[in-house]
């Protein structure tokens, strides 16, 4: 199976999604996964977000029958806050997905409600995953 990117393999991201989907008591949904640079991830995040930095992970839910929208992780953020947070770039790769996946359903974390919920959702699912 080709790795996508360094480590994660098609089938290995494609269950992480299913997983964050039938966790989630959503209805399964095709989804894109980019992995890319920082440069077009912050180029995205500028021109969507108004915001002139790299980010982790962006997603852009979509209203289309079947779709629930893209996810777009940057590569290069990725391996540096696995290093950071001591963890394998694997498992940050799994986080991301995850996350995104979320924002794509629907979750958020603007407010502490939000947050305790979304990231209380996403520790479950790495759980399972694991």
């Amino acid at each position: 199976m080709k790795k996508v990117a360094s480590g994660i393999s098609k089938n290995e991201v494609e269950w992480i999604v299913r997983a964050a989907f039938k966790s989630a008591r959503r209805k399964r949904k095709n989804v894109t996964v980019l992995f890319t640079s920082d440069a077009e991830v912050r180029r995205l995040n500028r021109e969507f977000r108004r915001k002139n930095t790299t980010t982790d992970v962006l997603s852009f839910a979509s209203d289309e029958s079947g779709y629930a929208g893209e996810i777009i992780i940057s590569v290069a953020e990725a391996r540096r806050k696995a290093r950071k947070q001591r963890i394998g770039f694997r498992d940050e790769l799994r986080l991301l997905l995850i996350h995104g996946t979320l924002h794509l359903l629907g979750y958020d974390h603007e407010t502490i409600g939000q947050e305790r919920r979304m990231f209380g959702l996403q520790a479950r699912i790495i759980a399972k995953l694991k």
